[in-house]
């Protein structure tokens, strides 16, 4: 049986550097190739070979030129969870390094593993203690020095780096799958609701909102389940089923909302945020609670909530002194109109949506769960659970 890898210090391996100064109002789409601390945590994965930022070439005097093979940590980040991500450039472009990064250089090792390695949970939570700070979270160079690492002999980081590419390969495929979806759902979403927003559309009868909906505008029972309306699968959150809300704020102003209602927010900067809800509980007094008259498919009626041309009449008829807080209240909200099709056109085209927003879901399940298997194999290598024969 092989022994684990020995620990090494950073601060033993290569040499760490800060990076150097570069103005975001300096971005371009064209220009010289730069790596922000922000993007480390937002843009990239592991392993980087091309840099998404570009500067205006005068604003990289004070930036640091990165090589191939070089590991950038970010400096800052809000949460505990984010500080001391690293990237592994191991791109050819010329690049710089900007403010508010440490740089391990001439480390001898191969960069795809160190790219990995530190950022598998050992190392994830040694940078979570080394974090220093409360509103934003600092890491400075001595405290990525005292990082330590397991260091197997290159030939076994390169197979291990070989192996968890296999999985960065299948997440980069089903997020590209998943992406393609999404864009087709947005493309049918177009296609079967064009009809709704024409003066004269055959088949479609002109209504107002008033007409298929009244404001369901009773206080709920705090007994009942605290709901979250969500932007993402349009549901009320299952997540939230059960959890009492036990804060000290007055919930009389809590709404009421049972299923078969949709949950709007009025507020214009949050307008297209629905749900349609499959429960009863309290929800938020920002939401405006829509209870559909018996004629009226409340499933279609939340997608075609969703439309930005929806969304759009919804703004022009909000009302309000300062733009962010204008308010879509019910009476005006009723006297909106749109066109809607038969109840059994509604029917098919909620049908046709359902199958692609399930389809959707299984997809980042899908993506989930590949992240995950790739989360626990990043651990069992890097420490040495783990052996790999070369």
């Amino acid at each position: 049986m092989m022994n684990g890898p020995q620990k090494v210090l950073l601060s033993k391996l290569g040499t760490l550097k800060k990076g150097g100064a570069i103005l975001r109002e300096k971005l371009r789409p064209e220009g010289a190739a730069v790596i922000l601390y922000g993007d480390i945590y937002t843009k990239y994965a592991e392993i980087v070979t091309r840099l998404v930022s570009r500067v205006d070439p005068s604003a990289v005097v004070d930036g640091v030129r990165l090589n191939s093979g070089d590991i950038v940590f970010a400096g800052s980040g809000e949460t505990a969870e984010e500080i001391g991500k690293c990237i592994a450039y191991v791109g050819r472009e010329e690049a710089y390094a900007g403010g508010d990064v440490v740089i391990l250089s001439n480390h001898g090792q191969d960069a795809r593993y160190l790219g990995y390695a530190l950022n598998a949970e050992d190392a994830i939570r040694q940078k979570m203690r080394l974090g220093q700070g409360s509103s934003v979270m600092h890491l400075y160079k001595d405290d990525v020095g005292s990082i330590q690492i397991p260091l197997p002999p290159l030939a076994e980081q390169r197979k291990i780096a070989e192996i968890i590419r296999t999985w960065d390969e299948a997440i980069e495929t089903a997020e590209a799958e998943l992406k393609a979806k999404q864009e087709r759902k947005r493309w049918m979403m177009k296609r079967v609701f064009e009809g709704a927003f024409q003066t004269i559309s055959q088949g479609w009868n002109k209504v107002l909102l008033g007409d298929c909906f009244f404001e369901r505008s009773e206080a709920g029972n705090t007994g009942l389940p605290l709901l979250s309306i969500t932007s993402g699968n349009g549901v009320v959150d299952r997540e939230e089923i059960g959890r009492r809300d036990t804060s000290a704020a007055d919930k009389g102003k809590y709404l009421r909302i049972c299923p078969g209602d949709i949950g709007y927010n009025t507020m214009r900067m949050w307008q297209g945020v629905c749900g349609l809800s499959k429960h009863e509980g309290i929800v938020s007094p920002a939401y405006t609670i829509l209870r559909p008259r018996s004629e009226t498919n409340p499933a279609f009626m939340y997608y075609l909530f969703k439309c930005p041309p929806m969304v759009s009449r919804f703004h022009r008829r909000s009302q309000g002194l300062v733009k962010d807080t204008l308010n879509l209240k019910f009476p005006a909200f009723a006297k909106i109109s749109v066109n809607i099709p038969s109840q059994k056109e509604q029917t098919k085209i909620v049908q046709i949506l359902e199958a692609a927003d399930e389809e959707l879901e299984w997809l980042k399940r899908h993506l989930e769960s590949l992240r995950t298997q790739k989360r626990g194999l990043m651990q069992k290598l890097v420490t040495g659970e783990v052996r790999v024969a070369v």
